[in-house]
């Protein structure tokens, strides 16, 4: 897409006096607009006057400004008062360049003078540089190692929000395993001693589970500092001129004591904790920039995102307190349908509204839908597809447009896509992100985040007052978050309204009845009014209520950034200072207790780095001491204790400790997954109860890792293999219970020499077939129904421990009514707090490792009656 300029003939004027506009509303009235547009609405005025008041010598200033408020007219006025008032150089950013395309159509109808700037032709990059026009570009035409863009005076970043991955981008190396595997592999390979040997050799098992593809961990920098040196030898050799990953590697080769390195099956990332956008001139070098979103959030998450310690905010304008924009039917076919039922309403829906937005947080998840619509025979596009435009998406029918990752930056208003899917809890979009989320659980941090995205991408298909859709929230994660009241209750009123409708007729619902709803709605008839009218009601009693941990977050984050660029310029004394600022800001309350604690661990790390750099056992010291603290504060990274034994090798942390924090964690993933609402919970276990109540051998193994499973072990059953366990339960890399079931056995008779014999050989077959360390605690336990041991079987039995049958059906019912009783008393608790209500009822229940190995070991089987 090219745009048309006319040609100029004959010579031009030279040093021709220029208005200066005396504020925007004056030069908004003096634009050669086209006819439609003659006036301001009264509340963009009312920024406008704002901003010119009190902001027009502020360095950051961002502008909530809700869907439908005109906030495009709105940066363009900005951008082009001060290109004429202060002759500055005026920069409009997009997040794509269908975006930006549009941007500069917009600004042609309200006159304004601008450039479409894109590469690789960057055409009228001169008349930008002259300062004859605004430029319009992508975040991506500045944020790289070579920008034809240069130092633009005023940047006004658009759907500020959605630059999170396009600004962190420049300083981020991801090793793709898909894309870079041998890469990936010897990665690994030189990271492993400084890792648990089971977590890697689960990533490099190219046939991992999927409970171990969903792992993702971190290499704390006092060990990410000891392979330092070698990563950047190897990177420097595997990322050469035929990958694009090359140019970030050389924004942060030498700054690699500022970097956090994260480690998942499925890639590396490589980054520093904030990007850091002030130490990049074209950034930095700007006058002012002004960050556009439909929703700013409460927590400081844009000061993070963008790398910038404050930023001054202009309040959203005044009437938009109660009134969203256009109309949305929620519906949670979660709710009340299981997986199969909620694919068919899915497709169901889609196929009667012709076309589908689909929004996912990752590509992988966004894989798993394209499949999903294209196994339906719906035409599936892809943002490649509508990369310059919207147009092969809105042209057609039976189409599904899906996105990962796109919460922001996309209008489809009214018969463009009247269907959104949102599928999967708008979440652990990167994998520090997804650390942060999934391994240390600081959902407080993240809470406001979530809010933010759901909201932006709540509203891509409803763009004004007259505009409607239906939303489909899909996924049990996804609905727990909105069934939550402090979620929702954190929201603009109209979502509010829009939810609570939308979750009370998501009820008993199947796939029929859902697309009934959908069919009504779209009619836009009698019901769909009274629909409008009921929301409308439930909208005056709902109020916006500001979250307290957000407003201690916001009260964090200037210290959070003003850290990372300490650390990134290798201060660690005032790094320190910030970082104990941050823990202190956070004090107190389980909702900031993880967050707590990984601050603590960067403060620690921070004393550890000056320690080492100044040969100093005082910080060294101060290190282990708040290595310490941060294992205190969060029992989910086991490695907060390890580093305090390993800063100073007298401190050895339990191993109970690290192993009911790897059991409560996984306690949690799992009740996660089943859904802390709904009916997936019920189905588990009774399926349980089911399988474990058999006596054949079959239906009782299944049994048995379903138990494992829900105990916070990673379980699994019997390989094909002669001699393998019939189910291992594992916690680490340190603890293995090997299980031999005889379910099938008669009580009647004694135990046999040759039943022994099988299960004596599952020690070694889990230390060559499972990821354990080679000092692993394995245990093997015999299940039988058989109360009597021969006496040649005895003699043989060695460490071998004992359980009956029954015993540990006992122990699944005792495991069903504790997790139901955490299932009540943590429905609407965030993270922090729902792990803390595990560990405590496990442990009231003595379900937690220890005491269940005790229960596990209690009886050796060379100690049973011996038969007659």
């Amino acid at each position: 897409m090219t745009e048309q300029r006319p040609r100029r003939s004959g010579f031009r004027r030279v040093g021709a006096s220029t208005t200066r506009p005396p504020d925007p509303e004056t030069l908004f009235k003096d634009l050669r607009k086209a006819p439609g547009i003659q006036y301001l609405w009264s509340h963009q005025a009312d920024i406008l006057r704002e901003y010119d008041e009190r902001y027009p010598n502020k360095r950051d200033v961002a502008l909530e400004l809700p869907t439908g408020t005109g906030k495009t007219l709105i940066g363009l006025l900005i951008a082009e008062y001060r290109r004429r008032k202060f002759d500055e150089r005026a920069l409009y950013l997009c997040p794509t360049r269908q975006l930006a395309w549009q941007v500069g159509e917009h600004a042609r109808t309200y006159g304004i003078e601008a450039r479409v700037l894109l590469p690789r032709e960057y055409e009228g990059l001169n008349d930008f540089h002259l300062g004859n026009a605004v430029g319009v570009s992508t975040y991506s035409a500045i944020f790289n190692t070579n920008p034809r863009i240069e130092e633009p005076k005023t940047v006004v970043l658009d759907d500020a929000h959605a630059a999170e991955d396009y600004v962190a981008s420049l300083w981020s190396v991801s090793i793709s395993r898909n894309e870079m595997g041998p890469l990936y592999r010897r990665c690994l390979r030189l990271l492993e001693p400084e890792m648990e040997e089971a977590f890697v050799e689960g990533m490099l098992d190219d046939d991992a589970s999927p409970a171990v593809r969903a792992r993702v961990d971190m290499l704390p920098h006092p060990r990410f500092s000891e392979r330092a040196a070698e990563i950047r030898g190897l990177l420097d050799e595997g990322l050469d001129e035929r990958t694009a990953e090359r140019y970030p590697w050389s924004m942060i080769r030498g700054h690699l004591h500022a970097c956090c390195l994260f480690v998942s099956w499925q890639g590396l990332l490589l980054r520093p904790l904030v990007p850091p956008t002030l130490t990049h001139p074209p950034f930095e070098s700007a006058n002012q920039r002004v960050y556009m979103s439909a929703t700013l959030g409460e927590g400081g998450e844009l000061e993070r995102i963008i790398g910038v310690p404050r930023i001054e905010r202009i309040p959203a304008p005044k009437g938009w307190e109660k009134q969203g924009s256009g109309r949305r039917l929620f519906l949670f076919p979660n709710l009340s349908m299981g997986g199969e039922d909620v694919e068919e309403a899915t497709a169901l829906a889609a196929t009667e509204s012709g076309r589908t937005l689909a929004l996912t947080p990752t590509a992988s998840a966004a894989s798993v839908a394209k499949e999903r619509f294209s196994s339906r025979g719906i035409t599936v596009l892809s943002s490649g597809d509508v990369g310059e435009s919207l147009e092969p998406f809105t042209s057609r029918t039976n189409v599904a447009l899906v996105l990962a990752n796109r919460y922001d930056g996309i209008d489809l208003p009214d018969e463009a896509c009247r269907l959104l899917v949102m599928d999967g809890l708008p979440a652990a979009t990167n994998l520090q992100e997804r650390f942060l989320l999934t391994r240390l659980g600081a959902d407080s941090l993240l809470r406001d985040r979530l809010r933010t995205r759901f909201t932006q991408g709540a509203g891509r298909c409803s763009r004004n007052d007259s505009d409607f859709a239906v939303v489909l929230a899909v996924g049990q994660r996804l609905f727990d978050f909105c069934a939550k009241r402090e979620n929702r209750s954190g929201m603009h009123p109209e979502l509010q309204a829009e939810l609570e409708y939308g979750i009370e007729n998501s009820y008993d619902l199947d796939p029929e009845g859902l697309l009934e709803l959908v069919r009504l709605f779209r009619e836009q008839g009698e019901e769909a009014d009274t629909v409008d009218q009921n929301i409308r009601d439930l909208r005056e009693k709902a109020q916006k209520i500001p979250d307290p941990v957000a407003g201690v977050l916001m009260e964090a984050a200037p210290k959070e950034v003003s850290f990372a660029y300490d650390l990134w310029r290798k201060d660690y004394a005032e790094a320190l200072e910030k970082a104990r600022g941050v823990s202190d800001s956070l004090s107190g309350g389980r909702e900031t207790a993880a967050y707590r604690a990984w601050w603590h661990y960067l403060a620690g790390s921070a004393a550890w780095m000056a320690g080492q750099e100044q040969e100093d056992q005082d910080l060294l010291a101060k290190a282990r001491d708040l290595f310490g603290r941060a294992a205190r504060a969060s029992r989910s990274v086991s490695w907060f204790a390890e580093l305090s034994r390993e800063v100073d090798p007298g401190a050895r942390p339990s191993s109970s400790d690290v192993r009911t924090a790897r059991a409560c964690e996984s306690v949690f993933q799992t009740l996660s997954g089943l859904g802390f609402h709904g009916r997936r919970f019920d189905r588990k276990v009774a399926e349980l109860n089911d399988l474990i109540g058999k006596d054949d051998s079959s239906s009782f193994e299944r049994g048995l890792e379903m138990l494992g499973s829900l105990l916070g072990f990673e379980s699994s059953r019997r390989s094909d293999e002669d001699g393998a366990p019939d189910g291992v339960w594992l916690l680490g890399d340190g603890l293995a219970v090997a299980l031999e079931a005889k379910s099938d056995e008669t009580p009647e008779n004694a135990i046999s020499i040759n039943t022994v014999r099988q299960a004596g050989t599952h020690s070694n077959w889990v230390g060559n077939n499972c990821h354990v360390a080679t000092d692993a605690e394995v245990i093997t336990v015999l299940a039988s129904p058989r109360t009597t041991i021969k006496e040649n079987a005895a003699q043989n039995a060695g460490d071998l421990y004992y359980v009956r049958i029954d015993e540990l059906r006992d122990l699944a019912e005792r495991l069903e009514a504790t997790l139901r009783r955490i299932r009540s008393l943590t429905s609407d608790a965030e993270r922090e707090a729902a792990v803390e209500v595990i560990r405590e009822e496990l442990d009231r229940a003595a379900l937690l490792p220890t005491p269940l190995l005790g229960f596990l070991m209690r009886t050796p089987l060379r100690t049973l009656p011996l038969s007659g």
